[in-house]
């Protein structure tokens, strides 16, 4: 008889119509008791292990932790495993190498994992398996009781009314058992003999049994034989489900990950290929679990559609960890098939986005300078430039051509910044800046004779702000309510791509700006160089407080929107983004041969940031912008 499979019309949606399952916790904090060890095996998979990672991560609802036992993989494939999980406190990372190989050698590491389960439960997962279902853990443990103490994935059908295999207890592609049950110290993971048909972990139901225990099988098909589903399209792909075969728990790429396995001799699809899309489709179903999560509120994060024009059809670029200040998590950066600005989602909710802000963050400190209107050659040159081309401190400084000509070159300073607020018909105005930091800027703009206010959200950089003598609000912006037609000037350097909905705060500002007011904005160019070149290692990228990601014509479509007019950007010629994208790149391709270019001068990246500068096409943009004297909204 043939047995049920995966009904594929609807698949998407049984799977993630599931109702809430009764947990032990849905609090996936690092505080608290961890009930479950989750421990694997890798061998040059790093792929698959961080997809693994971000599954775990995300549709897990007990408290949980990983042990993974690296087993002899190349150097660069360790590197970036090592890489990937070191911004997890609760996931641990161990080496060794294999003195066996093939499944002795994967028995030998789960040997070594066996002995780091000291947690309620332990699963064990296949590196190259994947849960695919929100709460697959509180699924697997409501299948235990007094007789059943180990629940998961049995040997998967092969051909239509195959009876051959045993599939009566649950192999180790993704395994979970009462550890406190289980003796699993009493397990030796080598198989005896594999050629008697043994594999890693064979004994494991010989020794449990033998403690009086019975196992609980999902049902497994095989896409080698069934062309049913969201997995159809890969040749190697074992699938797991409930007994309705209605939920989808998890998939197993199975020896598929080999990639010198006959199937791929044929030249009909090539490992990477297959391996490729396997890995796509299913995190296609991830994305789509935690979503609905989201949605449900089962899941704390926030997940919004498209700020500028409200499609929720996106497609995914690419998915990024935090890779400066090494937070844990990793988050898709999508594009609006719509309009085509970019954005991070889901992302973290806004009441808990200042986790994701260490104190150490760059704006949040006070330049070594420490401020701008002291003294010294560079406050000479500023000085002199604003005096000899803007008309400023006339009584200090006499026209002078010669100045004049020595000041030229730092004009574009002001240019990329504060040129459509310097002239004189500017002076003694009103001026707001959104998200201030330590207040450098408005202190400055004081001593120019400008009427400054600051609103920032760090009390830290705000109470450094304050100690300059500035009026500093501390408040998210959207939390703000100033006067209407009050301001002749608004500032919001590298702020925009911080907020959720950057439509909303536009529009605000406008409202808050007298007609014909000056915004000054900056903000990354994801149509820049960096982001082109590095994509998600592009330092300018900063997922997850980045959640919007502009290029040039979004960005000037969003500020038409919100009421503003006479829109010009320039980009500015800055080198740093190149060198520290390069950096961050090199993290994880340390052989490439780009990491020669880290011994270039400095002097290189400078000119090279000048270069883009002038071509258009530099990491950020700077942009002015008029509100319109009748400021409607589209």
């Amino acid at each position: 008889m043939r047995p049920n499979v995966l009904k594929s019309d609807n698949i998407l949606m049984k799977i993630n119509s599931v109702p809430e399952m009764k947990v032990e916790t849905k609090d996936n904090g690092f505080g608290g008791e961890v009930i479950l060890t989750v421990v694997i095996v890798n061998f040059n998979s790093v792929e698959f292990i961080l997809e693994s990672l971000r599954a775990i991560e995300r549709l897990t609802v007990s408290k949980w932790k990983m042990v993974i036992c690296d087993n002899g993989s190349s150097h660069d494939d360790f590197v970036r495993l090592r890489n990937g999980v070191s911004r997890y406190q609760n996931v641990t990372l161990l080496a060794r190498t294999q003195t066996e190989f093939g499944s002795y050698g994967h028995g030998e590491a789960l040997n070594v994992l066996a002995r780091h389960i000291d947690t309620r439960y332990g699963a064990i997962l296949d590196a190259d398996c994947l849960p695919l279902m929100f709460g697959w853990d509180s699924f697997l443990i409501s299948k235990l009781d007094g007789e059943v103490k180990i629940a998961g994935t049995p040997v998967a059908h092969n051909t239509p009314g195959d009876s051959k295999r045993d599939r009566s207890f649950p192999l180790m592609f993704l395994c979970l058992f009462d550890a406190e049950a289980v003796r699993i110290d009493d397990i030796d993971f080598r198989p005896r003999s594999i050629t008697a048909g043994e594999d890693t972990g064979w004994r494991m139901r010989e020794t449990i049994e033998k403690q009086g225990y019975k196992g609980f099988c999902l049902v497994g098909q095989n896409t080698r034989t069934y062309r049913q589903g969201p997995l159809a399209a890969t040749i190697c792909d074992e699938y797991y489900t409930d007994a309705s075969c209605e939920r989808l728990i998890c998939a197993h790429f199975g020896r598929g990950s080999n990639p010198r396995s006959g199937k791929y001799k044929t030249g009909a699809v090539s490992h990477a290929d297959d391996k490729g899309k396997w890995l796509d489709a299913c995190a296609s179903i991830i994305d789509r679990e935690i979503e609905v999560a989201i949605r449900s509120g089962r899941l704390a994060l926030d997940y919004n559609a498209c700020p500028s024009c409200g499609s929720e059809e996106s497609d995914k670029e690419f998915i990024a960890p935090d890779w400066l200040f090494n937070t844990p998590g990793f988050w898709n950066v999508v594009k609006c098939r719509t309009c085509g600005l970019r954005r991070t989602n889901p992302h973290p909710k806004m009441e808990a986005i200042g986790e994701y802000y260490p104190d150490n963050y760059g704006p949040y400190q006070v330049s070594a300078a420490g401020g701008s209107s002291g003294g010294g050659i560079r406050a000479r040159l500023r000085e002199q430039t604003l005096r000899q081309h803007f008309g400023y401190f006339r009584e200090r400084f006499p026209a002078s051509l010669l100045w004049r000509l020595i000041t030229k070159p730092f004009v574009r300073m002001f240019r990329v910044n504060l040129l459509p607020i310097l002239s004189e018909d500017f002076q003694h105005r009103k001026l707001l800046e959104i998200g201030c930091s330590h207040g450098e800027r408005l202190a400055y703009l004081k001593h120019l004779g400008w009427e400054v206010q600051g609103v920032e959200f760090s009390e830290l950089a705000a109470e450094k702000a304050r100690a300059r003598g500035i009026d500093c609000k501390i408040a998210r912006i959207e939390d703000c309510d100033f006067q209407d037609a009050t301001y002749d000037a608004v500032i919001m350097s590298m702020v925009l791509e911080h907020l959720a909905d950057p439509v909303a705060t536009l529009t605000r500002v406008a409202e808050w700006l007298r007609p014909g007011g000056t915004l000054l904005l900056s903000v990354p160019n994801f149509d820049g160089v960096e982001a082109r070149l590095f994509g998600q290692y592009a330092y300018t990228l900063q997922v997850p407080t980045h959640l919007t990601h502009f290029d040039p014509r979004t960005l000037t479509a969003l500020l038409v929107k919100t009421g503003f007019s006479d829109v010009r950007i320039l980009s500015q010629g800055f080198h740093r983004d190149l060198k520290a994208g390069l950096q961050t790149y090199l993290l994880d391709h340390p052989h490439s041969p780009g990491r020669h270019l880290l011994h270039a001068p400095q002097i290189f990246f400078r000119l090279a940031g000048i270069l883009f500068g002038r071509l258009g096409i530099s990491s950020r943009i700077s942009v002015s912008a008029i509100r319109s004297v009748r400021n409607e909204t589209s």
